[in-house]
């Protein structure tokens, strides 16, 4: 079967087979480049539109000086303030920023599982291991008939995360998010947690995570920054902030969303 056609882009296609996208993510990365997974023609058609990629000439430059300017682990700390000054006492089932934090007994898994279920649509078999809290099985050696025949892969300029991230404009502007301040945030995990970039579309962004958070106030810190960044995760997620903040001990993928 040949390749579909995909819509133009500002940056360099891999078309690959739904099925080897992680694989050859991996194997671009072995390369020293920069790639980002997108998905089929209609995710590419939608971070076009969503992240205003046709005008890119200079846009996604401005982007790049813009994130630069921006601290980012300030720029969270005063979010979670905000935001934890806004939540109401008992709504949240976590410490406050700055309290001492009670450890818990229970750990439970991060769901893992945003970009295999779009990858893998339909698939029952995927669906139940990625929701394990020790699935390790890669995705190219799981046998689906459904994942979507091409999925594109695009080769990003830089060197850094954040600035993929912010020459794709990725932003969630209806969240008051521009996207110098999402890549600002990629910045901050990318020195603190070694992150890197597996997709992007235009709501949803997935990274792996090479050093997962250890110790209580690390836990509690990274979680509040995720909620404060992204409620989603949490209030759309069917846990609660604390099973969120418990399953970052273990989970080497982090998915975020914006509704």
């Amino acid at each position: 079967m040949d390749p579909v056609a995909f819509p133009p882009f500002p940056y360099p296609l891999n078309v690959v087979r739904g099925v080897d996208a992680l694989r050859e993510l991996a194997s671009m990365r072995e390369r020293m480049l920069l790639p980002v997974i997108i998905g089929d023609p209609d995710d590419v058609a939608d971070v076009v539109e969503r992240h205003g990629l046709g005008d890119w000439a200079e846009h996604p430059e401005q982007v790049v000086v813009d994130a630069n300017d921006i601290d980012g682990r300030r720029m969270l700390e005063d979010l979670v303030r905000t935001v934890a000054e806004a939540t109401p006492p008992g709504a949240v089932d976590l410490v406050a920023p700055g309290e001492v934090a009670v450890p818990s007994a229970a750990i439970s898994a991060v769901r893992q599982g945003g970009m295999l279920r779009r990858l893998l649509r339909g698939s029952d078999e995927a669906v139940e291991a990625v929701e394990s809290p020790r699935a390790t099985e890669p995705v190219d050696e799981i046998d689906v008939e459904d994942a979507p025949p091409w999925v594109a892969i695009v080769e990003i300029p830089g060197t850094r995360a954040w600035e993929a991230l912010a020459r794709l404009c990725f932003g969630a502007v209806d969240h008051d998010l521009e996207p110098a301040m999402i890549a600002a945030a990629v910045g901050h995990w990318e020195v603190a947690h070694g992150i890197t970039l597996v997709r992007v579309t235009g709501d949803l962004l997935e990274v792996d995570v090479a050093r997962p958070p250890t110790g209580d106030a690390e836990l509690d810190r990274l979680a509040w920054e995720h909620y404060a960044l992204c409620p989603d995760v949490v209030e759309h997620g069917g846990g609660s902030l604390r099973s969120y903040r418990d399953g970052l001990a273990h989970a080497t993928h982090w998915s975020f969303w914006w509704g």
